[in-house]
């Protein structure tokens, strides 16, 4: 996601590539994908779990759906309220 203060001129086509280059970026890097043989694939944590774990192995199916999970469905407004425009703040 991107930060609602980041400010772009107009002019500012490295800028603009930039930008769209960050939203754009995939999920994880090739780097963290390994294909171990033909029904399992391991894909390395950024950081480790709460039990320490690291890296996770998963089917070709299973990972594909996780991977498919991470797509919002059509028209699903992902704007999350936090904070006072919250539903359960006490200023509501």
């Amino acid at each position: 996601s991107i930060h609602a203060g980041v400010h772009i001129k107009a002019n500012d086509r490295a800028g603009r590539e930039k930008l769209i280059r960050y939203a754009a970026r995939p999920p994880f890097s090739e780097e963290q994908l390994r294909i171990v043989d033909d029904d399992r694939v391991e894909l390395t944590l950024r950081s480790p779990t709460k039990a320490g774990q690291r890296t996770v192995m998963l089917t070709p199916v299973q990972f594909l759906r996780r991977l498919a999970w991470l797509i919002p469905p059509p028209h699903l407004n992902m704007i999350r309220y936090y904070g006072v425009f919250g539903a359960t703040h006490k200023m509501q």
